[in-house]
C-alpha cells in the first residue's frame, strides 16, 4: 500500500505548485513593496511609515514562505507498507540540490518525475525511514503532528517528526489506523 499526497495525482503539479509559490510570493511582495513606496513619497509620508511598510511585507513573506515549504513538504512525503513495515519516505531528500532559481526549478521536476515512478509502484527504498513506534500523534488544526522511532535507510535509530496535512493523503484513515499500532 502506497499513500502519497492527493495533489501528487495530476502530473508535473509539484513543480508548478512550489515554482509558483516562490514566484507569486516574490511578487506580491515587490509590488507591494513598490506601490507602498510610491504611496509613501506621494502623500509625504514620514520614513517611520516606510520602515513600517518594509517589517510589514517581510512577515508577510516569511509566513507565505512557510506556508508553501509545509505545503511542498507534505507533497514530497510518501508513506508505504511493505511486508507489514510501514515506511516513510521524504522524496526531496533523494533529489540532489542545485543552487539558484533554475537549480530550484530543475529539482522541482526532477522530485515530481520520482513523484511519477513511484505513483506507478516504483517505490525507492533508498532514503526510507521505517517508522519503529509513534512517539506521539496529535490532531492539530488542519494537520496531523507524528513524533516517530525511525530506523534510518543507513540503519541508525533515529527521531522524526512528520506532518501530515489532513484530507491530503487517499486513504488517510488507513494510514492513521497503521500509525495508531505503532503508538505505544
Amino acid at each position: 500500500m502506497i499513500w502519497i499526497s492527493s495533489r501528487n495525482q495530476e502530473r508535473r503539479r509539484i513543480p508548478l505548485g512550489a515554482a509558483g509559490s516562490v514566484i507569486g510570493i516574490a511578487a506580491l511582495v515587490t509590488a507591494l513593496t513598490v506601490a507602498g513606496t510610491i504611496l509613501s513619497l506621494r502623500w509625504g509620508a514620514p520614513q517611520v511609515v516606510l520602515t513600517a511598510l518594509c517589517l510589514c511585507l517581510t512577515a508577510l513573506a516569511a509566513i507565505l514562505a512557510r506556508r508553501a515549504g509545509r505545503r511542498s513538504a507534505g507533497d514530497a512525503l510518501v508513506f508505504f507498507l511493505e511486508d507489514g513495515r510501514l515506511y516513510a519516505l521524504d522524496v526531496r531528500q533523494l533529489t540532489r540540490y542545485r543552487r539558484g532559481v533554475l537549480g530550484y526549478l530543475q529539482s522541482s521536476a526532477e522530485t515530481c518525475r520520482r513523484l511519477e515512478r513511484i505513483r506507478r509502484g516504483e517505490v525507492p527504498r533508498d532514503g526510507a525511514e521505517e517508522l519503529q513506534r509513534v512517539e506521539s500523534l496529535e490532531e492539530k488544526a488542519g494537520e496531523y503532528v507524528i513524533r516517530c522511532r525511525v530506523i534510518h535507510g543507513n540503519g541508525h535509530p533515529g527521531t522524526r517528526t512528520y506532518r501530515l496535512e489532513k484530507g491530503a493523503y487517499r486513504d488517510q484513515d488507513r494510514l492513521l489506523r497503521e500509525l495508531e499500532r505503532r503508538q505505544g
